[in-house]
């Protein structure tokens, strides 16, 4: 099967084009609103992750007691965010409904840049509004929201029936239950779900006690990983193979199918090319997906 996957490189490391890469780090103040936003840039043909910030709906975000602001200086961003090579790839995760946010989505997609809803508490019509703005993807959809919502109307159900937009999912059965998650894909189709991780230090290490930047983590023998702060879920520690094993497990999706989610569906999505291939050992009697080798190009 084909592979994509972004690797963040060092300073000496090369692209596939023989292309020297680096990454860069920039703290950003007042892009959008009265706070430090980080940008993880891998220069040349990476991806670029803008951290949470108060983009996001504070309902909605861990740890977090900061009070919102209303987005600001719009015009800014293009120069915040600082993406001069052409095959830079940038994802922006917001709440539709913080104030601003649905102008600044129209920025960004002018920008040549990728919306997606995520931590948000937004309405049916704000999901609607998002998406005709130009929002794109739903990030790990079934988290990132109220713990408890309305049975209807409610911000899974707006996002699962908007067409407009793909969905991301963390296949670990603790984010999103085995039986949801076949749910879901069965309403969001094949062709508009992605499998995620939303792995963080810990991911493919033993359980334990993790420092996640200010915040300590908790990773259990069953692979949760939570805050020592609200005890709510802080990331995963979901590595990619396993969420296509268990996507096959968990829904009717064949192996061909789960792989394609986790690697060549992304790639449309971002408007990028496979970069390799993968040797994977499938067990189906086991249900674990082992990858033996990872070759460059496709072939």
């Amino acid at each position: 099967p084909e592979v994509f996957c972004s690797v963040t490189a060092t300073a000496d490391d090369e692209g596939p084009d023989d292309t020297p890469r680096q990454q860069v780090q920039i703290d950003v103040t007042d892009v959008c609103c009265d706070t430090t936003v980080e940008a993880f840039i891998d220069v040349g043909w990476a991806m670029v992750r803008v951290s949470d910030g108060q983009l996001v709906s504070l309902e909605c975000r861990a740890d977090s007691t900061d009070e919102g602001d209303e987005c600001q200086n719009i015009a800014d961003c293009d120069g915040a965010i600082r993406i001069r090579s052409e095959n830079a790839t940038c994802l922006v995760t917001l709440a539709p409904e913080v104030p601003g946010a649905l102008p600044l989505i129209e920025h960004l997609v002018d920008l040549g840049v990728k919306v997606a809803i995520g931590h948000s508490n937004a309405s049916p019509e704000e999901i609607t509004d998002a998406a005709s703005a130009g929002a794109t993807m739903s990030t790990h959809l079934g988290n990132g929201c109220a713990q408890v919502l309305p049975r209807h109307p409610n911000i899974l159900w707006s996002q699962l029936g908007e067409d407009r937009l793909v969905a991301g999912f963390i296949a670990d059965g603790i984010h999103v239950p085995p039986g949801m998650l076949k749910t879901m894909i069965r309403a969001k189709t094949k062709e508009r779900s992605i499998l995620v991780t939303d792995a963080v230090v810990c991911a493919g290490c033993p359980p334990g006690e993790y420092r996640l930047g200010a915040l300590d983590v908790t990773l259990s023998p069953e692979g949760r990983v939570w805050s020592q702060t609200s005890g709510t879920l802080a990331g995963s520690a979901l590595l990619m193979n396993d969420a296509v094993a268990n996507a096959v497990r968990f829904t009717d999706l064949t192996l061909g199918e789960a792989l394609a989610l986790a690697s060549t569906r992304p790639a449309a999505y971002l408007d990028e090319v496979p970069l390799g291939t993968l040797e994977i050992d499938w067990d189906p009697e086991a249900g674990t997906l082992r990858i033996e080798a990872v070759r460059d190009g496709v072939t």
